[in-house]
């Protein structure tokens, strides 16, 4: 319908970002699923929800997809060096991110 938007469109405002000696600490408000999956074989990268819910898709090397979710109860995660992941929102969320920005990969 006119106005309004799908779960699977997505809406991104970053609100701050900083570079730290190869890392990058950034603070986003998105709704909807990323487009995109990365990965970061510089190391892990750190997830802080600080409002609305989340879900973070990590995808093993064998394939298979398991899924966080963030909340209230759950607000913070540490995804794995190398592993592709993408996040989800059903509502507008506000996550800070702490990552190794170097050789970052996307598909």
């Amino acid at each position: 319908k006119a106005g309004q938007s799908s779960k699977s469109e997505q809406r991104r405002e970053f609100e701050g970002r900083i570079e730290l000696e190869g890392s990058l600490f950034c603070v986003l408000t998105f709704g909807g699923d990323w487009s995109h999956w990365e990965r970061h074989p510089a190391g892990d990268e750190l997830l802080l929800l600080q409002t609305g819910a989340a879900e973070i898709e990590l995808e093993s090397e064998a394939g298979r997809v398991e899924t966080i979710r963030l909340n209230r109860d759950t607000p913070a995660f540490l995804v794995p060096r190398g592993i592709w992941h993408r996040v989800r929102a059903e509502q507008d969320s506000r996550i800070a991110f702490l990552t190794p920005g170097e050789n970052t990969e996307h598909r």
